[in-house]
């Protein structure tokens, strides 16, 4: 919207520009305040304004994007609350939105900065310097355990404070009755879908070099208890749901659903709720870049927490199911559960770290994962509701009461300070504008009152700092803000020179607060762009688009091959999968055409359950089974397997496999997914890693692709002579074996529980003659 068409200019220009409430009045209106691409530059992220740019339209969407996403998900970025739910659409619905990567990574990076200030505040518990920055400035694995269990033991403590206070009459302290829990359930609810959502894209194949895959395993075993372990009733988002359906909102669309952020509103959810759920996709996203930020998020969010014991026992005294929150109390323990895991992660990580770069390496990561533990901190400790309470997702510094994060520089004091005075000013120039600035009404901040509380100032500077189309952060020269405080704008002569000194001075720092904080604690270099693995950096020489349309029409339309199968038939396809096929000749591999193909089946079904909304599913439970089976994991069991999984040596997957082929045949040993693409140069293979980028478009093929993998892994263990040995040894020839079981039982119950129109037989066909091909290629 323009700024002469903003419902403000009439007033702007008919009474005197004399407080800063006229200069604030502009500015939520005019075009659209988000303007990510500024200063990346890489070989994925694009420098063309057609993510989300000034007062342009929504870039064109993609061929074959739906037009329900065209229509029902076009929203306002004007707010930091319709950005955020705009991006929690799209990254639900990512291969719809190719173009938000560089809009989506701008955002971590914003985080990143509130995150280590709000940690470095030490507003984290009620312990003064229990922030995660007050630790030595050196790693110390010991002082880190002694850490968290200090602050566990805080956890526990205030929880018998608790009980006492309720054996002693007191009342419920989280709901006083069931609509005021059920109005909670409902406005967390966006954050309880994305549950497991922040490992949603770690894999062992594409996040990490080679060597880093003890830790992706433990991260990737986590994720795996988050959802059940491929049992549907065990799955976070799923036992999170039917609690909706029982009590609250039976018809509440999936969180993937257009729906779901169309109806949003009566959630009731608030700004922090969508952010600390969007920063969840976030920094999975880019969990191939940011991985100890990762491995640091995971240890603060995997602790027991006051608010999630306080809810179990509410809740079931309202006679409401307590099972989710039963779940977390039990499964995230110090001892054999995520939080032990989480630790895990942290000492294997930096341990490899020290081992393969040295120290000074590992002390650089180790801040690194301080960042993403600080993160993860500010989202769960930001969520306050309407109702007063705050609400901490998980997080080991939760001990139960408010906290919020104050603290301001001496020129974001002298601001606010200067705000203060031209509010109370105007105080009598009262603005009835529906406008947000933030997730409050504009109304609102022009009210002295408002801006007399210190966690109201703090908000308001970063909303403020925030508002991109008045703000560019350390560009005062460049400011829209600065422009119209100048001569020549509109708000000249309502401050003085001194005092548009003192804005221009408060703009100006902010590059120092934002742009380059997360620089000097992580000690990285820009842009972080660089580096991509093949899964992204494949864009720059064609669209997954391209690769889609490709294989349908090698495939072609009527793709019977002969084989006298019904292709239009389930339960067909289902024994098909489930029948051993003919074995390939497997004594003449050119290994080399193999072996790219090899590394990269490993991304093909990753993406079909990277999302918590799509894998709580019984077809995305089969997936999660299957990739479990091609991690190596053992079979699962009646309880979780925890760090009785995280335990287990000499695992031995499909990865695994991969690496010892290479060495039998000789040939030079891959560190990452990149280097075997680069060693070996293979079109089928990025095709492959193109269409795992979109997974609600190809599943048939995906599936299908897998499915001629699984024949393959078949072939190669399926004789008794000298060559059966001549890749793999003895032991590895039996733990494929028992990979290929799996698979085939996972792979035929998907198909047997596809969602109906979800995917046709047809397609999966498809996708088992294209693979078979591309195999088959590969045989002198």
């Amino acid at each position: 919207m323009s700024t002469a068409n903003s419902p403000f200019y009439s007033l702007l220009c008919s009474i005197p520009a004399i407080s800063i409430a006229l200069v604030l009045a502009g500015l939520v209106f005019p075009g659209n305040i988000f303007h990510w691409n500024r200063g990346l530059q890489g070989p994925y992220v694009s420098t063309r304004h057609d993510a989300v740019s000034d007062g342009n339209p929504e870039p064109k969407s993609r061929p074959g994007e739906r037009e329900k996403d065209k229509t029902t998900t076009q929203t306002d970025d004007s707010s930091p609350e319709s950005l955020y739910k705009s991006l929690y659409h799209k990254l639900h619905n990512l291969e719809d939105h190719l173009d938000i990567i560089p809009q989506a990574l701008n955002t971590l990076l914003d985080l990143f900065p509130l995150a280590i200030k709000f940690s470095q505040a030490g507003v984290g518990g009620s312990r003064e310097n229990s922030g995660i920055f007050h630790l030595s400035k050196e790693y110390d694995s010991h002082e880190l355990r002694t850490v968290l269990k200090c602050s566990q033991d805080e956890v526990f403590a205030k929880w018998e404070e608790y009980i006492a206070q309720r054996e002693g009459g007191g009342n419920r302290v989280m709901f006083t009755d069931r609509p005021s829990a059920i109005r909670w359930l409902k406005q967390m609810a966006p954050l309880k879908f994305v549950d497991g959502a922040w490992l949603g894209h770690i894999s062992r194949a594409a996040t990490a070099p080679f060597h880093f895959s003890d830790v992706t395993k433990t991260l990737w075993q986590i994720l795996s208890e988050e959802y059940g372990d491929g049992d549907l009733k065990k799955h976070h988002v799923h036992v999170y749901r039917q609690l909706l359906q029982t009590h609250a909102v039976p018809e509440l669309p999936r969180a993937d659903s257009p729906d779901f952020i169309d109806q949003s509103g009566g959630l009731d959810t608030t700004l922090p709720v969508w952010r600390a759920a969007v920063g969840q996709l976030l920094i999975s996203l880019f969990a191939h870049h940011f991985l100890p930020e990762v491995v640091g998020f995971n240890l603060h969010f995997e602790g027991i927490t006051l608010q999630t014991l306080i809810a179990a026992k509410e809740l079931g005294e309202l006679d409401m199911d307590p099972a989710y929150f039963h779940l977390h109390v039990s499964i995230d323990n110090a001892d054999s559960g995520h939080s032990a895991m989480a630790v895990q992660a942290v000492e294997r990580y930096l341990a490899e770290v020290e081992s393969k770069y040295g120290a000074a390496a590992m002390q650089r990561d180790w801040r690194r994962i301080q960042i993403g533990f600080s993160l993860s901190q500010y989202l769960c400790e930001t969520l306050s509701l309407d109702d007063g309470s705050t609400m901490y997702s998980k997080g080991q510094y939760n001990n139960g009461g408010p906290s919020k994060n104050t603290a301001m520089t001496e020129i974001e004091s002298r601001f606010v300070e200067l705000v203060q005075r031209k509010c109370i000013s105007a105080e009598k120039l009262h603005c009835s504008s529906r406008a947000k600035l933030g997730d409050r009404m504009l109304s609102d901040w022009l009210d002295p009152e408002v801006l007399s509380y210190r966690e109201k100032q703090s908000e308001f500077v970063r909303c403020l700092a925030n508002a991109r189309w008045w703000v560019q952060k350390g560009d005062s020269a460049n400011s829209r803000l600065i422009k119209e405080l100048s001569w020549g704008g509109r708000m000249f002569g309502s401050f003085t020179n001194s005092e548009v000194g003192i804005v221009k001075s408060w703009i100006e720092s902010l590059i120092t607060q934002a742009g380059s904080l997360y620089w000097s604690f992580s000690g990285r270099s820009k842009p972080v762009v660089e580096g991509y693995p093949p899964l992204y950096q494949s864009l720059v020489s064609g669209h997954p688009e391209s690769s889609f349309k490709s294989v349908l029409a090698i495939c072609g339309d009527d793709n019977d091959d002969g084989d006298g199968e019904d292709h239009d038939d389930i339960v067909a396809l289902s024994k098909s999968i489930r029948r051993r096929p003919q074995p390939l000749d497997t004594d003449n591999i050119d290994m080399t055409k193999l072996l790219p193909l090899w590394f990269a089946q490993m991304s093909l079904l990753q993406s079909l359950i990277s999302i918590p909304a799509r894998s709580a599913t019984q077809a995305g439970c089969a997936v999660l089974r299957f990739l479990r089976a091609q991690e190596g994991f053992e079979i699962e069991g009646s309880a979780v397997a925890g760090t009785d999984e995280t335990m287990r040596r000499n695992v031995i997957g499909i990865l695994e496999l991969g690496l010892e082929m290479t060495e039998a045949v000789g040939l030079t040993m891959p560190g990452s997914l990149a280097d075997a693409i680069n060693e070996w140069p293979s079109e089928a293979a990025v095709t492959m890693l193109h269409l795992a980028m979109l997974p609600k478009r190809s599943a048939g093929l995906l599936i299908g692709i897998t499915w001629a993998f699984v024949d393959m892994h078949d072939s190669l263990c399926s004789g008794d002579g000298k060559s059966c040995f001549r890749y793999l040894s003895q032991t590895s020839h039996g733990a494929l074996r028992e990979i290929c079981r799996r698979e085939r039982d996972s792979l035929a119950q998907y198909v047997e529980n596809m969602e109906p129109d979800s995917t046709h037989p047809r397609e999966i066909w498809k996708g088992y003659t294209w693979g078979r091909r591309q195999i088959q290629s590969c045989i002198g």
